[in-house]
């Protein structure tokens, strides 16, 4: 039901927007979020399977989801607080979550589970969209441009950002527990025993990291090997005269 039907003559309180992001494509489940700082009280919206669903106060900035009766569909931007890079081991292994999908839920503070008339139910049209570009990655912010579902004409490939000197592909972990590596959703090939830091330098098997560099690729698959790494070692800049 959408909240047309309760928006005359009713006290509705104040207007909440909640965000999920669901990365059920990368086997990650669905990531749910209000727009808060740290600190702030999490937000309870509709119930499954008895349990209160949350949504997590997150930093988020987000805009660009005005239609319009005519023109292209909007293409929001979508930020979020990369707090003690949270969100960096999810974008670094998983694609820059591109193809992940983007909801925006506008309702009222009164349909909240602790409002007056709790109801999940009651909102104004769901805004959906997909992750289709990282646009900004720090320490402090990530972000990406979406796009509406229907709205996939004019794709540009390939959909990841092109970058010189930096490989995107999963690297394998060490399972401390195992005593072993996990490949789990791991996309590298590499299989091997020989073991080097992020900085190329030899260590154990634990501490076993890619410096995600070409030289890091050429450690492990030899000077000149295939190196199946996914930066564009080709791409620079060209001086136009």
């Amino acid at each position: 039901m959408t909240i047309a039907a309760h928006i005359q003559g009713a006290d509705l309180g104040a207007r909440v927007k909640l965000y999920e992001l669901d990365l059920t494509v990368f086997d990650l489940g669905i990531i749910r979020l209000a727009p808060g700082t740290t600190g702030s009280t999490a937000v309870g919206y509709g119930y499954a399977d008895g349990e209160p669903i949350i949504y997590a106060p997150h930093p988020i900035q987000a805009e660009g989801f005005e239609l319009s009766s005519g023109g292209p569909l909007p293409r929001p931007s979508f930020e979020v607080a990369n707090l003690d890079n949270s969100f960096t081991a999810l974008v670094e292994q998983n694609d820059d979550l591109q193809g992940g999908i983007l909801r925006r839920i506008r309702t009222y503070s009164r349909y909240l589970n602790d409002g007056d008339e709790p109801d999940s139910g009651v909102h104004l049209p769901i805004d959906v969209y997909q992750l289709s570009l990282k646009t900004k990655h720090t320490t402090e912010t990530i972000g990406w441009n979406c796009s509406a579902l229907m709205d996939q004409e004019g794709v540009q490939l390939p959909g990841r950002q092109i970058i010189r000197d930096y490989c995107d592909h999963t690297y394998r972990r060490w399972d401390a527990a195992a005593g072993a590596f996990d490949y789990t959703n791991v996309t590298c090939p590499y299989a091997g025993n020989a073991y080097y830091d992020e900085n190329d330098q030899p260590v154990a098997a634990p501490l076993d990291r890619c410096s995600k560099r070409l030289t890091g690729c050429r450690l492990r698959f030899g000077a000149n090997g295939v190196l199946p790494t996914r930066a564009f070692p080709g791409v620079a800049r060209l001086k136009v005269r």
